[in-house]
């Protein structure tokens, strides 16, 4: 595989890639170094991408994202040695943020408004300026969330006029003194009448036990 041959790859790809990388790490700012990384590896060991990729490089290239073996094995061990209780809570943590995970990836713009519930006041407009190499964003309120990406990027999110959602990033913080779970869940949304926002969102009702 050429230079030029993995350019299309992640001309054809980088979509679908860069929403595993968030699906894997759950927050855009991750997402981005994890998705840069993973081509960056790739051009590392062009030859071996050559050799292994074959007839499916989007699957060779998202096995580039996953934890060695080794290392989970470390991480695994690392886990073993702490105490009972603080294992107990990352092990909740986790499987709270799975469930999440997994809601997450059935939200459309078809379902989101039905499913979930806009934070209050959260929503700002996206003053996008399609010329630019850069596009920047964030919810309303000093609390809100910011962020930015490379307008190729932006334009893999929203490739034509259609309504349609993409996941920023998402999160759960928990208890209150009654052991609640709160969950927020961050997005780009265009509407029909092309209007791109940032908003926060929560869900309606998930029920965080595994």
């Amino acid at each position: 595989m050429t230079v030029f041959e993995l350019e299309q790859c992640i001309e054809t790809y980088g979509k679908e890639v860069y929403s595993f990388c968030l699906h894997l790490t759950g927050a855009r700012e991750w997402a981005d170094e994890l998705y840069q990384d993973t081509f960056l590896t790739a051009m590392e060991h062009i030859t071996k991408l050559h050799n292994d990729a074959g007839a499916n490089p989007k699957s060779y290239l998202r096995s580039l994202d996953e934890t060695p073996e080794e290392e989970q094995a470390e991480m695994d061990q690392e886990l073993e040695n702490l105490p009972e209780s603080q294992r107990k809570e990352i092990e909740e943590g986790e499987a709270q943020r799975e469930i999440l995970g997994a809601f997450v990836q059935t939200l459309t713009v078809d379902n989101i408004d039905e499913l979930c519930e806009k934070v209050a006041d959260s929503e700002a407009v996206v003053d996008v300026d399609w010329d630019s190499d850069w596009v920047e964003f964030s919810t309303a309120g000093e609390a809100g969330s910011s962020g930015g990406m490379r307008m190729s990027e932006f334009e893999l999110l929203f490739p034509d006029d259609a309504p349609r959602i993409s996941i920023l990033s998402y999160g759960i913080s928990g208890g209150g003194a009654d052991g609640s779970i709160s969950a927020y869940i961050s997005v780009l949304r265009r509407y029909e009448d092309g209007t791109i926002t940032c908003v926060d969102y929560v869900p309606k009702d998930l029920d965080f036990q595994p």
